[in-house]
């Protein structure tokens, strides 16, 4: 072996290491959920006369899953009655697939969503806008479980294209559950646009929308390294307990500034992340690799210069 290659394999080794080190990117890609929208394209026309007129998000966050109940109040300026087919696309690529899902109308019985069983699966039900106003609540859950050890929720706002625009105002809220507080959150986007507290953060939605670049994005702690199995979790029990918790202005005013920017979780778990811990034991297998090259080019220009 000359020197030449002897260099190049040392360069090679060494960078591939480096490389190898930094390819865990926790949230590219990340699944969204959102508002309803019709199902068929061609109601679109009916829908620009149907504004959100104010809307309440509320999620519990769990370990590996999340809890959702979103209140929207529709106002149908159109002056009759518009009912039309709306539901809540499963595409894979863009948005989560959802489990338990609950609607509940004007304050009527809740009832479950029918799957299409189409090409591209949605969960599907009618609703009739009346003139004025009608509430809309959906209930469902989500998985947050990432392949890198954490946990991330996307809401998306773009999906609000599909209805006439009017207001944003509204109110955002999180509350973490099971043995989660808000100092296990790494990220939230838009950042400082939260308020918070121990368990429960707040954001109001008009400012959420102005200052992002289309939705809220939360990313917390991993506590256990085994995913739930959400076929088995008791949706309806947390249904109950997600639909009692009534914030307010009053909670509000006892919440701080909030800002968390770390997506990655570097610092909260460069003790204890297998993620960092891999990646340290990849950089010490690239030294141990660089001193190996070093070793074996000392030997061999020691084996030639004795030959000679």
């Amino acid at each position: 072996m000359n020197r030449k290659a002897i260099i190049t394999v040392l360069v090679a080794s060494f960078f591939s290491t480096i490389v190898f080190a930094k390819a865990d990117l926790p949230i590219h890609g990340e699944k969204a959920i959102s508002i309803f929208q019709p199902l068929n394209a061609g109601d679109s026309s009916l829908t620009k006369s149907i504004s959100v007129y104010n809307q309440q998000i509320k999620i519990d966050l769990f370990d590996d899953f999340a809890v959702v109940n979103s209140i929207y109040w529709f106002n149908n300026t159109s002056g009759k009655n518009i009912e039309m087919r709306v539901g809540i696309p499963q595409v894979e690529s863009e948005f989560r697939k959802v489990y338990w899902l609950r609607i509940n109308i004007n304050d009527r019985a809740p009832s479950a969503a029918r799957d299409t069983n189409l090409k591209e699966h949605w969960q599907a039900w009618m609703v009739n806008f009346q003139p004025g106003i009608t509430q809309v609540s959906l209930y469902y859950g989500v998985s947050t479980s990432l392949a890198s050890k954490m946990n991330c929720l996307r809401y998306d706002f773009s999906n609000y294209k599909w209805w006439k625009p009017d207001s944003t105002r509204g109110d955002f809220w999180i509350r973490m559950n099971g043995g989660l507080t808000t100092s296990d959150i790494f990220g939230v986007f838009p950042d400082k646009k939260f308020l918070a507290g121990n368990s429960i953060a707040h954001g109001s939605i008009s400012e959420l929308v102005k200052d992002s670049t289309g939705g809220v994005l939360i990313c917390y702690r991993s506590l256990d390294s085994v995913p739930i199995n959400l076929s088995r979790v008791n949706w309806e029990m947390k249904y109950s307990n997600l639909t009692a918790w009534n914030p307010n202005e009053k909670i509000i005013a006892t919440l701080l500034p909030f800002s968390a920017i770390d997506f990655e979780g570097k610092k909260t778990q460069q003790n204890t992340s297998p993620v960092d811990t891999g990646n340290g034991m990849q950089w010490m297998i690239g030294i141990f690799l660089v001193c190996a090259i070093l070793a074996l080019f000392i030997w061999s220009e020691w084996q030639r210069r004795r030959t000679q």
